[in-house]
């Protein structure tokens, strides 16, 4: 009995053992490959060019040794890259080629030494970044009101020189609105305020305005979720009217009833300028619509204006009513107020236009809805990079700095039916189009498009009239 305990005992202990060792050396073996994963995959993010499932096209190469550990970034032209799928491009007398001699040589060599400095190439497909750095909290937020002021100066010098071509402009639309950024995180200056889209969730509520021409961006201002629209309004206006060429004689105000405020009208009528905004049904203004005799137009649409002054206003105005019936779908803004089977819609303005026209021009004001939708899809305004608002306020201003470019391209450089273009169409037909790297006399050539190009001739066309806005 007792040889049979010690038996037992021993294969207790042997099978222990072999277990043991077993789990030691498995465990041996995984911190072996994973120290061994840690440098191979360190030497490849230093030594070669690597693509980030972030942003596929960022790359980021090692430095030269001969370079300075703080070189100021090289100017280079950006494409996408061309898939091996690509066929063949085809050499022509016209082909607009790009001298990129003065570029930094791509090395991808994988057994180029590791370097700690490392110059980051930016390739965008869409206009997201803000630094060389892939991710934005690493971009302190004191650099931001230091650069801001610069950054934005820049663009109201462009702009006013934009602003005169094709060109001198004798009238300006302003067309006013605000949006509701949403916020997931702890931002700064992130407060809850109406937000129609997610009830409770805190955001930022930008003001802006727009050319309602032009479609330019004018002016706006990054503010926290709960600021009321018309706060900072006069503010906004004042900055706006002072960035107007001395050719503009007409000015004329498009906005909805969160402008709808009495300081807001009396600045402008002190700077003659003519407005048209919606007004808020208080109920002393449904009683009054509600008495009013219509005149009817087609489409079922009715129209009617009576004189009325505001609690608080110090004179009356002109007010005009719009009225439809309610099965034919309409807008939000005309169902601000229902009353016997119509919707109404009430406008102030100090315009000598019929109620009709009135309606009809303030409609105009429906392509602001749209730019700003591309805004946060495409630019993408939607999505805020970081907790900190000074930094958020930079990239909210070179966002709307990229969205002038663009709309400055469309409007200058292209043919009138590509003006309407979103920055996805765009970019898929004129930023992202094939080319050709070949090296002439030892010197890198870029030859695009090629002769194949479906948009040949547009993109000659662009290239021509981007020399004569040189001039």
């Amino acid at each position: 009995m007792r040889h049979k305990t010690l038996k037992y005992i021993r294969n207790d202990a042997v099978s222990w053992y072999n277990t043991t060792r077993q789990k030691a050396m498995t465990l041996t073996y995984l911190l072996g490959r994973l120290t061994l994963w840690h440098e191979t995959w360190s030497q490849k993010l230093n030594n070669f060019i690597f693509r980030s499932k972030a942003d596929p096209f960022r790359w980021s190469v090692p430095a030269s040794k001969g370079l300075p550990k703080n070189p100021s970034p090289p100017t280079l032209v950006s494409v996408h890259s061309i898939p091996s799928t690509q066929q063949p491009i085809h050499n022509s007398r016209r082909d607009v080629s790009i001298d990129l001699s003065d570029c930094t040589r791509v090395r991808t060599d994988r057994s180029y030494p590791s370097l700690k400095t490392k110059w980051c190439l930016p390739i965008p497909h869409r206009i997201t970044h803000l630094s060389q750095s892939n991710d934005p909290e690493t971009v302190p937020s004191s650099h931001a009101p230091v650069a801001l002021p610069k950054l934005r100066k820049l663009h109201d010098e462009l702009l006013l020189s934009i602003i005169l071509r094709p060109e001198v402009p004798t009238k300006m639309i302003f067309d006013l609105d605000s949006t509701v950024l949403i916020l997931y995180g702890k931002q700064e200056m992130a407060r809850i305020g109406y937000n129609p889209q997610k009830w409770g969730r805190p955001s930022y509520h930008p003001l802006l305005c727009f050319n309602g021409i032009t479609k330019d961006f004018l002016h706006g201002g990054l503010r926290p979720g709960d600021t009321h629209t018309a706060t900072g309004t006069v503010e906004l206006l004042k900055a706006v009217f002072a960035k107007l060429p001395p050719s503009v004689k007409s000015v004329i105000i498009r906005a909805d009833k969160g402008f709808y405020d009495y300081e807001t009208i009396k600045y402008l009528e002190s700077n003659k300028a003519l407005f048209v905004i919606v007004a808020k049904l208080t109920a002393l203004v449904k009683r009054i619509i509600s008495t009013l005799s219509y005149q009817v137009h087609s489409f079922g649409l009715e129209t009617a204006e009576f004189m009325y002054q505001p609690t608080k206003w110090k004179k009356e105005y002109r007010f005009v009513v719009v009225r439809r019936l309610i099965p034919e779908d309409p807008t939000e803004q005309l169902t601000l107020f229902s009353m016997d089977k119509y919707s109404y819609q009430v406008i102030v303005t100090n315009m000598k236009l019929t109620p009709l026209h009135i309606w009809r021009f303030y409609n105009g004001r429906a392509a602001l809805e749209l730019i700003i939708k591309e805004l946060k899809g495409d630019y993408p305004l939607g999505k805020i990079p970081t907790k900190h608002f000074p930094a958020n306020e930079a990239y909210f201003h070179t966002l709307l700095f990229s969205y002038n470019l663009i709309n400055w391209f469309e409007r200058l450089c292209l043919p009138m039916e590509f003006h309407n273009m979103t920055l996805k169409t765009l970019g898929s037909r004129f930023l992202s189009i094939p080319s050709e790297l070949i090296k002439s006399e030892n010197r890198p050539i870029l030859k695009l498009p090629p002769a194949n190009f479906i948009y040949r001739d547009i993109f000659e066309y662009a290239i021509k009239k981007i020399e004569n806005l040189k001039t």
